[in-house]
């Protein structure tokens, strides 16, 4: 059994509440459940030099525990390059890259709420996909907080993808991110619409965090049942806080889900699942989409948390990067 989540009301009253874990789900995905929450989610520095030893803390981690299984299971080789004077790392897969799609160009934008998994940690979810879809994927290496708030990652990612996609084939061109780096792909197309670019074919969104306020029902019904972040009231609201930089958060250009869309935007999968702490900001994300006329896929998986396809020991990240891979892989031209 879970432990007790505790929500308040509209009313103000405190609701306590037990939330089994379900046997629908896998036994990994059920151990993660019953596991002991991120032990990150209550930190709060109050330094620049602080932040910078947390992030340190957490990226070796991630290069531990996720990192080292990703590669493990999909092998691939990493290339440190420069485009754009961006620094970026081309993620290819060992076994030979599929010829149809030797003209298509995939651009990935990490997660992890703007402040960790920068450097080498770029190539996490450019990993899988690298393999899955037998070509390159280029995972770009954003400026990020405390000494880089807002614009930078944003005008980073737009400049990589400018580079890339000058004299392509827009249709061949996909873009994919998770969490935050789902946050800046949106971002990101909303100021190259703005600023005249093409849009690429097709665009795969993990958990979103399309919303960096304290908005969204889900940070309540899914607070404490969310694994990985637990609550918003702690790092994550300070993590976004520090990435805003002064800028409200609810400016488009930080929480993107306030943009405007049109049918000009492409074709998107949005993937989470029902614990996730932020699906509020995926669900209200495909309804603004929809809303637009843009073609949606929405993809939601039982009882899993935020950003679960990064857990790469659990069969449903398995699931979740392969419907990735093939939304891409059906939208994006030959």
């Amino acid at each position: 059994m879970a432990a007790p989540a505790d929500i308040e009301n509209q009313s103000g009253r405190k609701i306590t509440r037990v939330v089994p874990i379900p046997q629908t789900i896998s036994a990994e995905a059920q151990a993660v459940l019953a596991g002991p929450p991120s032990p990150y989610a209550n930190v709060v520095p109050a330094t620049p030099e602080a932040w910078k030893a947390l992030i340190a803390e957490i990226n070796a981690s991630t290069w531990t525990n996720l990192i080292q299984p990703a590669l493990a299971r999909y092998p691939v080789t990493v290339e440190r390059r420069e485009i754009a004077g961006v620094p970026v790392a081309v993620v290819t897969p060992k076994s030979r890259t599929a010829p149809a799609n030797n003209r298509r160009t995939l651009l990935n934008i990490h997660g992890g709420a703007f402040i960790v998994n920068g450097g080498r940690q770029a190539i996490l979810e450019a990993i899988p996909v690298a393999s899955l879809l037998r070509m390159p994927v280029v995972a770009v290496d954003y400026r990020m907080p405390p000494e880089h708030p807002f614009p930078a990652g944003l005008q980073d990612s737009l400049a990589v993808y400018q580079a890339l996609i000058r004299g392509q084939d827009r249709r061949r061109v996909g873009v994919y991110g998770t969490s935050a780096g789902g946050n800046l792909v949106v971002a990101m197309l909303l100021r190259a619409r703005a600023q005249g670019l093409p849009m690429p074919g097709a665009v795969a969104l993990v958990s979103p965090w399309s919303d960096i306020g304290p908005v969204g029902d889900s940070l309540g019904t899914n607070a404490v049942i969310d694994p990985t972040l637990v609550h918003y009231n702690g790092l994550l609201r300070a993590a976004a806080e520090l990435y805003a930089g002064g800028t409200p958060l609810d400016d488009p250009r930080v929480s993107p889900v306030y943009g405007r869309f049109g049918r000009w935007f492409p074709p998107t999968l949005l993937l989470s699942g029902s614990r996730d702490l932020l699906l509020s900001g995926t669900t209200r994300l495909q309804q603004r989409l929809v809303e637009a006329g843009v073609v949606t896929e929405m993809q939601l998986f039982e009882a899993m948390w935020h950003d679960f396809p990064v857990s790469y020991g659990v069969p449903e990240a398995a699931t979740g990067w392969q419907q990735v891979a093939a939304f891409l892989d059906r939208r994006l031209g030959r």
